[in-house]
């Protein structure tokens, strides 16, 4: 049995799955579409990915306590230095 491959994800995927939401109940939280959020969560190398502006990111830290931050929407250095070719 092959793994998939690992596929890092924004904070706000880990926290919204921490929290036992959905993307529709995750949108209501934060004042937003269900599909932004679902787009917003996609993996960091997926072309479809979206990031927030300033006041839907605001409404995050806020609703999130902090947990999630502006910082959190773009990998980190290791996770994009472990996919870069050999």
């Amino acid at each position: 049995m092959t793994l998939p491959e690992y596929r890092p994800r924004p904070e706000l995927d880990h926290w919204i799955r921490d929290h036992g939401l959905d993307y529709a109940q995750a949108a209501k939280l934060f004042e937003t579409s269900a599909e932004f959020v679902r787009l917003m969560c996609l993996p960091f190398d997926d072309p479809a990915r979206k990031k927030p502006g300033r006041r839907l990111m605001a409404v995050i830290v806020r609703v999130t306590e902090g947990k999630v931050k502006p910082g959190d929407f773009y990998p980190a250095v290791a996770d994009i230095l472990a996919g870069a070719p050999a």
